[in-house]
C-alpha cells in the first residue's frame, strides 16, 4: 500500500520552500534550513534512516515508501524547490554500472514522473536540485547523464552541471556532481536569467569564463560541450571558498569516549602495520614520538600485491561509504606521544566529517549511522549551493513573479 495522502491542500506559508526525495537522515535539508530553506516534503524508502530523520525533524513531513507510491496528492501547496539526491550504485565507479537501468539508481526516472504529475496541476517547482556521484557523468559512456539532462529540457528546465568538494568545507575527499534545473516558463528563457549580472556567459559559453569557475573543472567543461543542443542557464563565476578548515585531529572523540571493544587490539594494529607500504609505514612511525596527535584515516585495497592498508597524510580522511556492498569501513591510526592506536572512526566523527551540528541525534545501532552518514552530503557543501546558486537564482525568480503580477492584464 502506498503513502496516505495529505487531507488537507493548502499553499505553503511565504517564504522558500523544498521537498526532498531520497531524503536519507535529511543532511540537504540541513544545509538548506542553515540559509533560511523550509523543508514541505519528504521522502526516502528506508525506515531506518527515516527514525534519524524523524528524531532530528520534529515534524510530520517526511513519508517512508518507495517513491513510485508518492503522487501529487501527496505534497502539500506549491514550493520552489525539489531535491533528489536518488541512489548512486548502479552509477558508481565502484559498483556495477547499470547506470539509469538499474533498479536503483533507475528511481530517477520516478522522481522525473512525480515533476511531470506536479505539472499537470500546474504545481511544478522553478528549481530542481539533483546529487549523485561523479561516475554518473561517464555511466554508458555519458548517455546517461545526457538522458538526464534532455528530460530536465523537455520538462522546460534550463540545466547546469557543478562539481562540488567536501574537503572546501570539512577534512573530507568527497566530491559530488550537482545537477541544477531552472523553469524557463519562470524567468522567460535563458536570457532573461542573470541579464544584469552575468550576460557573456550564455549557451555557448566562453570556455575562459567557464574555466574561471571552481565548480567546472575541466573534466566537467568537456561533458558540457560534448552536450550539444542541452537548453543551459549560466552559473555565476564562482570562487573557491577559502580552505581554512578544521583540522582533522580536532574532531576525533576523546579516548574516553570511544568504547574500549571497538579498539583494535595491539596485535591487529600491528597487522594492519605490517600490511602497509614501507613509505607509508615509515611515516606512520615517525610520529608514534612527537608530542602531538598524528590521524592516518585508512581504507583496506585489493591490490595485485594483495590486500594493502592505504592511509592518507594529507589531513584528509577518504570519502566516507556505506558498510555495505563489500565496502570497507574507514580505519584510522592515531599515533603521538609515544603511543600507537587504531580503531574504526566513530559514528559521530563520521558525522562531524559531513558538517553535521553536534546536536544531531545519531542511531544507538552504529552501521546504522555509518549507512546514514556515508549516503549523505556534507552539510556546509549545501548551505554555500544555496547561498551562491540558488538563492541568487530565487531572488530572480521571485522579482519576476513580482514584476509580473504589476503587468495589466
Amino acid at each position: 500500500m502506498g503513502p496516505k495522502p495529505s487531507h488537507t491542500r493548502t499553499d505553503s506559508k511565504p517564504g522558500r520552500t523544498f521537498i526532498e526525495m531520497f531524503a536519507g537522515v535529511g543532511l540537504v535539508r540541513a544545509g538548506l534550513e542553515q540559509t533560511g530553506w523550509r523543508c514541505v516534503f519528504a521522502n526516502d524508502i528506508d525506515q531506518e534512516k527515516a527514525e534519524t530523520y524523524r528524531a532530528n525533524y520534529k515534524n510530520d513531513c517526511l513519508v517512508v515508501d518507495d517513491i513510485a507510491q508518492i503522487t501529487p496528492r501527496h505534497i502539500p501547496g506549491t514550493f520552489t524547490l525539489a531535491t533528489a539526491s536518488f541512489p548512486c550504485q548502479d552509477l558508481s565507479v565502484a559498483g556495477n554500472r547499470a547506470g539509469l537501468n538499474g533498479s536503483r539508481s533507475g528511481t530517477f526516472w520516478r522522481f522525473t514522473e512525480l515533476i511531470s504529475a506536479l505539472q499537470h496541476e500546474g504545481r511544478n517547482p522553478n528549481l530542481i536540485m539533483l546529487e549523485n556521484v561523479p561516475g554518473l557523468l561517464t555511466s554508458h559512456n555519458g548517455k546517461d547523464i545526457r538522458a538526464i539532462l534532455v528530460t530536465l529540457n523537455e520538462q522546460g528546465y534550463l540545466c547546469n552541471l557543478g562539481l562540488i568538494e567536501a574537503k572546501w568545507f570539512v577534512p573530507q575527499s568527497r566530491t559530488r556532481l550537482f545537477i541544477f534545473g531552472v523553469d524557463k516558463r519562470a524567468v522567460g528563457g535563458p536570457e532573461e536569467l542573470y541579464e544584469d549580472v552575468w550576460t557573456e556567459m550564455f549557451w555557448p559559453y566562453r570556455m575562459s569564463a567557464l574555466g574561471e569557475s571552481c565548480v567546472h573543472p575541466q573534466n566537467l567543461l568537456e561533458v558540457m560541450t560534448r552536450n550539444s543542443g542541452v537548453e543551459w542557464f549560466p552559473l555565476p563565476a564562482l570562487e573557491q571558498p577559502a580552505n581554512d578548515l578544521t583540522p582533522l585531529a580536532s574532531l576525533m572523540q576523546p579516548d574516553r569516549e570511544i568504547p574500549k571493544d571497538w579498539w583494535y587490539s595491539d596485535d591487529k594494529a600491528q597487522r594492519m602495520l605490517n600490511r602497509m607500504r614501507p613509505e607509508h609505514r615509515r611515516q606512520v612511525l615517525e610520529a608514534v614520538p612527537k608530542r602531538r596527535l598524528s590521524v592516518f584515516p585508512a581504507y583496506w585495497r585489493t591490490r595485485e600485491e594483495g590486500a594493502r592498508l592505504e592511509a592518507r597524510f594529507d589531513g584528509l580522511a577518504g570519502c566516507l561509504r556505506t558498510p555495505v556492498g563489500g565496502s570497507s569501513k574507514q580505519s584510522v591510526i592515531l599515533a603521538g606521544y609515544g603511543k600507537l592506536k587504531a580503531r574504526l572512526f566513530s559514528p559521530r566523527e563520521y558525522a562531524r566529517l559531513q558538517g553535521v551540528p553536534e546536536h544531531f541525534e545519531l542511531p544507538e545501532d552504529r552501521n546504522a549511522a555509518y549507512m546514514g552518514m556515508g549516503d549523505a552530503v556534507a552539510v556546509p557543501a549545501i548551505a554555500w549551493i544555496a547561498e551562491r546558486i540558488l538563492n541568487p537564482i530565487a531572488n530572480r525568480l521571485e522579482q519576476a513573479s513580482r514584476s509580473a503580477a504589476l503587468v495589466p492584464a
